[in-house]
């Protein structure tokens, strides 16, 4: 019985062994019959083939010159068996041999040109079991931990000598053992085989295998090395939420970021200083709820350079440069900037002072570089004999929430001793970043500046360019915002509902692209449809809320729908269907594949596929960068492939007055699709009959061995062998014919009927008026009628006579009482109504002398016998009057007598 194994399968073998030194092949090339340069014959075939489905294809092939030479192949099982018999020309260069059990067996093949054997060989081959390749098409990887992939099931025989190879997508060897353990994802191959003496291998089995998880996704970074103070911003490219984590190097432990669509955070905040991290975002899906889809990224987190600043010397006036600034670095800076005055230092090492004089009085950007990252603050260099706070006041208002967000706060000046006409404000953020407000005071007596919360330092300027900072740094109080996360782009197909994820208690209100709003408490999902930007604003649902209530936007895409199919691309005699996933023109790339079996296990994610068994499967495409399509699928069957039928004859015999004869096959035709006879002629050669061909039923006019092959014709047009038959057709030459008089008597009044046998024959069929009366050899009717006899002799050849069947319960005959010589419709015969054991006739002439006799001991009933021509010792005799006598003897009627009567002779 077939066995499906959706596996590439290499059978390979090139060595063979025989037991003597010297065989047949080197006798011939030493005898030189044969020129061993120049065409000259050699075997070529497996010495081991594995039995992989119950049956093994070798392919043995000898060379030689195919237009002049004969082959001749036999292969014998262990028992001297005859199991394969070939001869002919070209065609038989090479054989192909089924092989349906394990064992030894001998390959024999012997090569003819001309009248001579020019080459001949004996070569054994053993048919190996082979071993069973259980590597699952499709493995999952859970979280982090390792998937286990077996290659042969720990019960193969001699498991330990197969050479087993695991290899990765780049072909590099990543095991050698039967079970390979791990947790990288990805496509994987598997070989296994043996070894053979001469270095090639044997029984070579080919497998592959496919390692991820359930969801299909990747982990979306803008860059993998970032400053400590830099925003990490990590998104899955399919937006769907889950929980974040990191590890860091040199620590076990993962530590937790929280569930979010994303992360959208400075490094400093949620990681633990410099270093290097593994960031990991896991999700589940419904239909694999206890494994989890785990990705991850690696990533270096470099700190940026620390310095320490103190203001030695302050300005003594607007206008002096004598201030004095001193820098020291806590770690190696490449560049350290002063911006306002342009002034560089380069190359500064751990624990070097830098001592920066000559300064006027005013704000300072200090910008240290250290392998990449940046790190700027602000300094003030205040004037010792002025107070700035003698002449304006400077207070701060803190942001304040609204209903949809947050209202900025500000800065408030008031001006102690009137306008200050034609100065002006320069006024930056506390780390230096972004110069805030660069203009000209106001003519009033108090103004204020709108800021969002932060670190400020302001600095004034008067007519003369007289510089006088505020001496300290501002503090605008920053409100708290309320944290949820939605995803920056969601792709739909059709409805999605939608959920923002937060671990606080909001309310969400959110804004369509149409306009209309619809409010949902947390936890409550949102139906969206429309394509275009979203507007969506959390709130805390509380009467007193902590955190103001934040906006974020996100656009939907709708995405087209998608079409697909699973259509067969090609499939082999062995039962391999090979599937593809027809996209109608879209790229692979765009779409997620699932191939499940009928259980919801994934069973490949690729577009090609092969089933694993023959049953229902289940086809699922989606657009890869959206989990929120429902999922399309095809549900389809996998048929069962036909391996083999019975093949058998219906034949009518080939009997001696036919020209031909019927062969019919005997076969489930819905499973052929083609039909082949061939007729194989006594020297061993094959014929195809091309005029036969897919003909169910044919005419046969010669005797011979006739063979009948059948096909099923695959999706690629290939054909593949299903049933093979032969039978030999031989002309019958039996001329037994069944010997039965025209007529035949009964007398039902005394129960007295013939009884009547036709002869020998393999069976036998009586009827009376169509109707069946018996079956038996021999037969005695009973009803008078009109009556059939069927026999069939050995050879299935049936031969009908016809007879009938009176009524006659007295005896009666017939004699002519006159005949004319040379007429024969006036010859002399004689009949009796019924049959008689025994009749003799006599004809004497007028002088007594007898001139015809004739004695008949199984005289048939109506049927003339005793036929006289008017001859005497071959002459005609004269015409006259002549006397008859007939004497006749029935046991069956009672009689014996004797008659005689008058015959007139007329001579012409």
């Amino acid at each position: 019985m077939y066995q499906l194994i959706f596996l590439s399968i290499f059978v390979l073998g090139n060595f063979w062994s025989h037991p003597n030194p010297v065989n047949d092949e080197e006798r011939y090339k030493k005898s030189g019959i044969v020129d061993i340069l120049e065409q000259a014959p050699e075997f070529i075939g497996p010495s081991q083939l594995c039995n992989f489905f119950g049956s093994v294809l070798g392919t043995f092939s000898v060379g030689g010159d195919p237009e002049q030479d004969r082959y001749t192949w036999e292969v014998l099982d262990s028992f001297g068996t005859v199991i394969f018999s070939r001869f002919g020309g070209a065609t038989f260069e090479s054989v192909t041999v089924n092989f349906t059990s394990n064992g030894q067996y001998e390959i024999r093949v012997s090569v003819t040109r001309g009248n001579a054997e020019i080459y001949a060989t004996t070569r054994a081959l053993e048919v190996l079991q082979g071993p069973q390749l259980i590597v699952r098409p499709d493995y999952l990887l859970c979280g982090e931990e390792p998937a286990a992939l077996t290659a042969l099931p720990p019960t193969t025989p001699n498991l330990n000598a197969y050479t087993i190879e695991w290899r990765n997508e780049a072909g590099v060897l990543v095991g050698n053992q039967n079970v390979l353990v791990t947790d990288q994802e990805g496509t994987y191959t598997v070989s296994a085989f043996l070894n053979n003496p001469n270095g090639s291998t044997d029984c070579v089995i080919n497998g592959f295998t496919y390692i991820g998880p359930p969801e299909d996704f990747e982990l979306i970074i803008q860059d993998t090395t970032l400053c400590l103070n830099q925003r990490l911003q990590i998104a899955p490219d399919n937006p769907m939420e889950g929980a974040w984590f990191y590890r860091k190097e040199g620590f076990a432990e993962k530590i937790s970021l929280g569930r979010a669509f994303d992360i959208d955070a400075e490094a400093s905040q949620i990681l633990d200083g410099p270093g290097n991290y593994e960031i990991i975002f896991e999700v589940s899906n419904t239909r694999n709820p206890d494994c989890l889809s785990t990705r991850s990224v690696s990533i270096q987190i470099q700190d940026s350079p620390t310095y320490q600043f103190t203001v030695v010397t302050p300005a003594t006036t607007c206008n002096a440069f004598d201030g004095v600034l001193e820098f020291s670095v806590l770690g190696s800076v490449d560049e350290l900037r002063i911006l306002e005055i342009g002034l560089i230092y380069d190359n500064i090492v751990e624990g070097e002072v830098v001592t920066v004089t000559g300064l006027q009085s005013g704000i300072y950007t200090i910008q240290a570089e250290s392998i990449g990252c940046l790190r700027t603050s602000v300094v003030i260099v205040p004037i010792d004999e002025v107070a700035i706070e003698d002449f304006l006041e400077i207070s701060a208002l803190p942001e304040v929430c609204t209903s949809d967000g947050i209202e900025v706060g500000s800065i408030s000046i008031r001006l102690l001793n009137g306008p200050l006409t034609n100065w002006t404000y320069r006024l930056v953020n506390a780390i230096g970043r972004d110069e805030v407000v660069n203009a000209p005071i106001p003519n009033l007596l108090e103004f204020s500046i709108d800021l969002p919360g932060g670190l400020y330092a302001i600095e004034f300027i008067d007519e003369a360019g007289c510089i006088f900072p505020w001496e300290s740094v501002i503090q605008v109080q920053r409100r708290n915002r309320v944290n949820f996360s939605v995803p920056a782009t969601i792709s739909i197909c059709d409805t999605f509902s939608f959920t923002p994820t937060s671990n606080q208690e909001l309310i969400f209100t959110l804004t369509y692209p149409d306009g209309t709003t619809l409010t949902q408490v947390s936890g409550q999902a949102f139906d969206i449809s429309q394509p275009g930007i979203y507007r969506i604003v959390g709130r805390e649902n509380s009467e007193n809320p902590e955190n103001c209530p934040r906006i974020r936007e996100f656009e939907v895409n709708v995405e087209t729908p998608i079409e697909f199919e699973p259509i067969i691309v090609n499939e082999d005699c062995f039962g391999n269907i090979f599937y593809q996933a027809n996209l109608f023109g879209r790229s692979p790339n765009e779409v997620s594949i699932r191939w499940l079996d009928g259980e919801g296990n994934i069973v490949g994610r690729q577009v090609n596929w092969i089933p694993t068994a023959y049953e229902e499967f289940r086809l699922e495409v989606r657009p890869r960068r959206s989990s929120s399509c429902e999922i399309q699928s095809r549900v389809f069957q996998v048929p069962q492939p036909v391996f083999e039928v019975e093949l058998d004859f219906a034949v009518n015999p080939f009997c001696p007055e036919l020209p031909t004869t019927e062969l019919g096959l005997l076969t489930d035709f819905d499973k052929v699709d083609r039909i082949e006879w061939l007729r194989i002629n006594p020297d061993g050669s094959q014929e195809v009959i091309p005029a036969f061909e897919d003909i169910r039923s044919v005419l046969i006019e010669e005797d011979g061995l006739y063979e009948a092959v059948v096909y099923r014709r695959l999706f690629n047009g290939q054909l593949c062998e299903i049933g093979r038959n032969q039978l030999l057709m031989i002309r019958s030459v039996d001329q037994t014919r069944p010997e039965l008089a025209p007529f035949y008597s009964i007398c039902r009044k005394i129960n007295l009927s013939e009884i009547i046998n036709p002869g020998i024959f393999e069976s036998y069929q009586w009827f009376l008026e169509d109707n069946p009366v018996s079956t038996s050899p021999i037969f005695r009717p009973q009803l008078t009628g009109s009556y059939t006899l069927v026999v069939t002799n050995l050879d299935g050849c049936q031969y009908v006579e016809e007879f009938s069947v009176f009524e006659d319960c007295e005896f009666q005959y017939r004699m002519p009482t006159a005949m004319i010589i040379d007429d024969p419709e006036r010859h002399f015969e004689v009949f009796v109504n019924d049959a008689v054991e025994e009749a003799r006739i006599w004809i004497h002439n007028r002088q007594g002398e007898l001139i015809y006799y004739c004695e008949d001991f199984n005289v048939q009933s109506r049927v003339a016998f005793c036929f006289w021509d008017g001859s005497f010792q071959g002459q005609k005799i004269p015409s006259g009057q002549y006397v008859v006598t007939l004497s006749y003897k029935s046991e069956r009627f009672g009689v014996n007598e004797k008659i005689s009567q008058s015959l007139t002779v007329l001579n012409n």
